[in-house]
């Protein structure tokens, strides 16, 4: 081969290696743009396929609890002084001395208790101390009322000067005495007279027996008159109510009089379940356990069929006037309503014939 042919085919060569360097560049530059497209392109699909087809908005909800407003309760009316508070809570027991309880106005009973001093006396009677129910038997009563009867009672036997702090309720005056309705015989007779002559204690006459009340009347409704407005014996004056007239006295002991002079009729007796003895189960557990839960103070104890037999025969009535209104057996004693005077008649009732229901 001749030096030119070589020359020429060596430019050819050269020529061509150029042309192959340009077109693989170019061929570079279109792979890197479009790829490049694509590849964010590819991005963007995968993340529209992978997308969740909703979303959960989670609120966080806190509960506020708002207390509930105090209610406050107020007792009403004004307070009652001690004498009044004595006259419907301890006279029952404290005039009689039953139960152990001891007798207003007898300084030698009181002695021992006056000497533990009026705060001990007060902390008995808003507690309740043996037979003695918390508050005289009503939860109603302020403990500056108990203490005013606490105050009264110590007065009488000269332990304290004082009757209490709070004020006496202003004096009514005569115009209003003169129009104010008497009281029955019968009303007085259950206010004042019946927690004694209801079951003949310390030696009360009791309410319809002819035999007992026969000497007493042959002494004169003069001489009657006069025992119960100044009291005789255990009797306290005017049934320990100084608020009674002297006809509504005279009323009373007519009242008990009329009594014995015609005898009525024997109530029907009520069956005990025709009372709620739900209800009487409550009241029991309140009212009636500390003794008939038990058996203390010659107390029959509930389901005590033995115990009871002697008493269910002598007839419902019979034992609700008991309850109602106290007793003293041979062995032990009552207090009126249990202690719990402020309970209505009804609730008595029931109490009762819950216990009769258990040994039925």
């Amino acid at each position: 081969m001749s030096q030119p042919d070589v020359i020429k085919n060596v430019g050819k060569g050269v020529v061509v290696g150029g042309i192959a360097v340009v077109v693989f560049m170019f061929v570079v530059l279109l792979a890197g743009l479009f790829g490049s497209s694509d590849l964010e392109e590819s991005k963007d699909l995968r993340s529209e396929r992978i997308k969740p087809l909703g979303q959960i908005n989670i609120i966080e909800e806190r509960s506020v609890v708002v207390p509930a407003p105090v209610q406050i309760v107020q007792k009403t009316g004004p307070a009652k002084s001690g004498q009044e508070v004595y006259n419907s809570a301890c006279m029952a027991c404290h005039a009689t001395g039953i139960a152990g309880a001891p007798k207003y106005g007898d300084e030698a009973a009181w002695a021992p208790k006056v000497a533990k001093g009026e705060a001990t006396l007060v902390e008995s009677a808003l507690n309740g101390l043996n037979a003695m129910p918390p508050r005289g038997g009503n939860p109603d009563f302020s403990d500056e009322e108990i203490k005013a009867a606490v105050r009264y009672i110590l007065k009488a036997v000269g332990g304290s000067s004082a009757e209490a702090a709070i004020p006496e309720p202003p004096a009514t005056s005569t115009a209003t005495q003169a129009t104010a309705p008497s009281k029955s015989g019968q009303e007085v007779y259950n206010s004042a007279c019946s927690v004694c002559h209801a079951i003949g204690i310390v030696g009360a006459p009791k309410f319809g027996d002819k035999d007992m009340w026969a000497p007493r009347v042959a002494k004169g409704s003069a001489a009657l008159i006069n025992s119960a407005l100044n009291g005789l014996n255990a009797m306290p004056p005017r049934g320990g109510n100084p608020d009674l007239s002297e006809e509504e006295v005279k009323a009373a002991i007519d009242y008990m009089l009329e009594a014995i002079s015609e005898k009525l009729a024997e109530p029907v007796a009520i069956a005990p379940s025709s009372h709620d003895l739900a209800r009487g189960e409550q009241v029991y557990q309140t009212a009636c356990n500390a003794c008939h839960g038990t058996g203390i103070v010659g107390s029959p104890k509930v389901g005590d069929k033995q115990a009871w037999e002697s008493r269910v025969t002598q007839g419902m009535e019979t034992l609700f006037s008991h309850a109602l209104n106290g007793f003293q057996g041979n062995s032990g004693v009552m207090p009126p309503k249990g202690g719990s005077t402020h309970l209505p008649d009804d609730d008595i009732k029931a109490a009762v014939a819950y216990m009769v229901s258990k040994v039925k």
